[in-house]
């Protein structure tokens, strides 16, 4: 199954909007900004890493074991 994440600026822009309204010193407003950021990088690299996996598994383990069976059977 193929899921494609949907990452739009407005979820980005929502998040901020919904950060301004709270009440904070402007330092730890870019802290909190800091961290979101920080966040997102980290998931990007969560899921670019669980695609190599992928990638790798199907082409390391998967595709030669369908050749083994189909050679066998054929």
């Amino acid at each position: 199954m193929k899921t494609t994440l949907n990452r739009t600026n407005s979820d980005r822009e929502l998040l901020r909007a919904r950060l301004d309204e709270i009440v904070m010193p402007s330092y730890e407003r870019l802290t909190a900004q800091a961290h979101l950021e920080r966040a997102e990088v980290i998931s990007d690299l969560i899921v670019a890493v669980a695609r190599k996996v992928k990638a790798l598994t199907q082409s390391l383990v998967v595709r030669p074991w369908r050749r083994a069976l189909d050679a066998m059977g054929a």
